[in-house]
């Protein structure tokens, strides 16, 4: 009965350490949305892409050839296709506006987040900081990421399915498989955006 009533104190303890914690990020939560102003911006809403015999295509690109036994499973039945492609999904969010000249992204924290990073915003007009600037040249990080992933050529794949995971290790992702087996678009991965495509030989 000893070990029992321990055991159930040490449950209670944990119970409530963990209330506690919700209970925190849930005014920290508060004060971050309440020092926001969030402004809605017209943003693109994407559809699903269809193969030219009216096949939906995946999130990974994947459609199979006209003549393919494979497509005998749509037969009579519709193909269920993930809509929710992450790098699209980044798309549609709409554009946060800020009180802060510095401003700071987790990404959501958390397992799916990624480490926290600060961003500047520009100065107004008026702000007398621009004076820093005067008679020399402003210092900007041209290499955003997502301008560095869109100059990554095409990658070349013998295979009909190809795997992904960034380039692994810590700034790598979760290995993804992404197939090939379509004529017209590459196979994108949604983690990361590098783009693949079957090399076919004729």
């Amino acid at each position: 009965y000893t070990s029992q009533s321990n055991l159930g104190k040490k449950i209670v303890v944990n119970m409530a350490a963990a209330m506690g914690r919700l209970l925190s990020f849930n005014r920290n939560a508060k004060v971050l949305v309440s020092s926001l102003r969030f402004t809605a911006v017209p943003v693109r809403r994407y559809g699903l892409e269809v193969s030219g015999t009216g096949e939906a295509i995946t999130h990974t690109g994947q459609v199979f050839d006209e003549s393919d036994p494979r497509r005998a499973r749509f037969v009579g039945r519709k193909k269920e296709v993930n809509e929710n492609f992450a790098i699209k999904l980044v798309a549609e969010e709409p554009i946060t506006d800020a009180e802060a000249r510095i401003v700071s992204c987790d990404g959501g924290g958390g397992a799916l987040g990624h480490p926290k990073v600060y961003i500047n915003l520009v100065f107004d007009e008026s702000d007398p900081r621009r004076a820093r600037f005067v008679g020399r040249k402003k210092e900007v990080n041209e290499n955003f990421a997502i301008k560095l992933v869109a100059e990554e050529p095409v990658t070349d794949a013998e295979a009909r399915i190809v795997s992904c995971d960034g380039g692994g290790g810590a700034l790598g992702h979760p290995k993804v498989y992404i197939n090939l087996d379509k004529d017209t678009k590459v196979g994108t991965c949604g983690y990361c955006g590098l783009q693949f495509k079957q090399k076919h030989h004729h």
